[in-house]
């Protein structure tokens, strides 16, 4: 399961990871002294790298000393953040780190962490969503029917599971199914194995 935050919540206590969860500073300087207690890794190869991440903070301060309205998507666009990091993350070593996590995230709960308050122009909302498109693939290979512990070696279904009420539902690999964007498991699993239903009290199953 994969989440993110920001180093100032993990200091303020708005936000507490579970004593399991692994904490991961996706950023690419050494985080100050005060945050090793907050985190229990650095990850660089996880942050934009230099030549993607200079650009984009002088086209963020230009457009913020232009009192444009919102210049950190202006800097996004302007570089083309998001195909370019994509780019990035594709590259042999980078591809690496990012499997890594991504065997960590399918055992406990990963953090990624980095210093925007806000996900939507930030990279680490983009390594979230990769690492669950991956997940995704690998537990939702065939979601028309619910299942079983032995198809997730070493660990259970109810470990994969997102908490009730964070599921996101979408159309499922196979006609007429529903899987959650977060978790990967099907609607008949989350329902009938967990007692979680996404679509609210009274839905009709699938």
């Amino acid at each position: 399961m994969i989440r993110t935050t920001y180093f100032s919540a993990l200091a303020n206590g708005d936000v507490e990871p579970a004593p399991d969860s692994k904490v991961l500073a996706v950023v690419r300087r050494d985080p100050p002294e005060w945050t090793e207690d907050l985190i229990d890794r650095h990850v660089p190869a996880l942050a934009p790298p230099e030549r993607l991440l200079d650009p984009y903070k002088t086209v963020e301060e230009a457009a913020d000393e232009a009192d444009e309205e919102n210049p950190r998507r202006i800097a996004w666009n302007s570089v083309g953040f998001e195909d370019r990091f994509h780019e990035y993350l594709d590259k042999g070593t980078t591809q690496q780190v990012l499997e890594a996590v991504e065997q960590e995230a399918s055992q406990r709960a990963v953090w990624l962490v980095c210093w925007e308050a806000s996900e939507q122009w930030c990279h680490r909302r983009l390594l979230r969503e990769r690492l669950q498109e991956e997940a995704q693939r690998t537990f939702s290979t065939d979601v028309s029917l619910p299942p079983k512990e032995s198809d997730y070696p070493g660990h259970r279904v109810d470990e994969i599971a997102c908490e009730p009420g964070e599921h996101e539902l979408i159309a499922g690999p196979t006609p007429h199914t529903l899987v959650c964007s977060n978790c990967g498991l099907g609607l008949g699993t989350l329902v009938d194995q967990l007692g979680h239903d996404p679509r609210g009290s009274g839905g009709d199953r699938e």
